[in-house]
């Protein structure tokens, strides 16, 4: 059986709703940075022709900065969270999918199971209403299953599906935004990798959508999509800017249509998306190559 160890030091840096100014404007920083410094050890073992048996051991540390509220001045200060933490996940995965983004054809299909131990700590800036430093110990397991299937072709055009499913034993943070922004995200197309949105995380849901592809001509194709996601347990902030769980049953929805050319160098797309709860549901986008990210131990 194939056998590989693998070590690894990512470092990701994740800036949200950074400012556009020109020379005489007050320039505000960004509502959410995002940091990560995670260094690890993975086992690998081949599971058939397409699959993929992984175990991992990683120490990570966030660093992050954000505020309560997008309303604020460039004046303000940040809070400031910290979290240390072991992570054990093992992985199966199996892919059959004919592209990295944007495919017609095959499956995909994972499985994790994850257990973290770790250490927050949080200083407040201005905008919160909390005023001390936060201690706190944090260990939660869960597992995580997304499931891809291109069950349907016809001449020129197919349909999928797409199942994800998430249940993680995990505890809130000191306040909303750093127990959002510690939470698992649902992000089922390539541009929601490059938004923070709070409606779409959650440390148990359940999403599944539908997908269909019109190949036009040869490389060219008309993509729909649209997604329902459910949280169990959505987090919402409560008057003090911490956070709470509400167990109400409120879906939230993605779309999203796109024209996509499978160049040699990569996809090239110009897509209309959706995503219900946003300031601005509504994105257009025009985009060359992959919009890929380095694995995270947030995930």
């Amino acid at each position: 059986i194939p056998f590989s160890l693998q070590g690894e030091f990512t470092f990701n840096r994740w800036d949200y709703y950074k400012s556009l100014t020109t020379f005489f404007e007050d320039v505000k920083p960004s509502f959410i940075v995002q940091n990560e410094r995670t260094a690890g050890i993975s086992a690998n073992l081949a599971a058939g022709n397409k699959g993929l048996l992984r175990f991992e051991g990683l120490y990570s540390y966030w660093f992050d900065e954000y505020y309560q509220t997008q309303e604020f001045l460039s004046t303000d200060t940040a809070d400031h969270t910290e979290f240390r933490s072991f992570i054990a996940r093992a992985t199966w995965e199996r892919n059959t999918l004919n592209r990295k983004q944007y495919p017609s054809k095959g499956t995909y299909l994972s499985v994790s199971a994850k257990l973290v131990n770790g250490e927050e700590w949080t200083i407040p800036g201005s905008t919160s209403l909390l005023r001390d430093t936060t201690k706190a110990f944090h260990n939660w397991y869960g597992l995580r299953l997304k499931y891809i299937n291109y069950f349907s072709h016809w001449k020129k055009f197919s349909a999928g599906m797409h199942l994800e499913a998430v249940a993680f034993d995990q505890s809130v943070f000191s306040n909303y935004i750093s127990s959002v922004i510690a939470a698992p995200a649902f992000r089922p197309i390539p541009e929601s990798y490059t938004y923070f949105m709070p409606r779409f995380r959650a440390h148990t849901y359940v999403a599944c959508g539908l997908i269909s592809n019109l190949s036009l001509a040869r490389n060219f194709d008309f993509r729909m999509e649209g997604y329902a996601f459910n949280a169990f347990g959505r987090i919402n902030p409560n008057s003090f800017t911490q956070a709470e769980l509400n167990y109400t049953i409120v879906p939230a929805y993605i779309a999203s249509t796109s024209f996509i050319y499978h160049s040699p160098l990569g996809p090239v797309s110009l897509s209309a998306n959706y995503y219900e709860y946003q300031v601005e549901p509504w994105s257009f986008l025009f985009n060359f190559g992959y919009i890929l990210f380095n694995s995270s131990s947030r995930d």
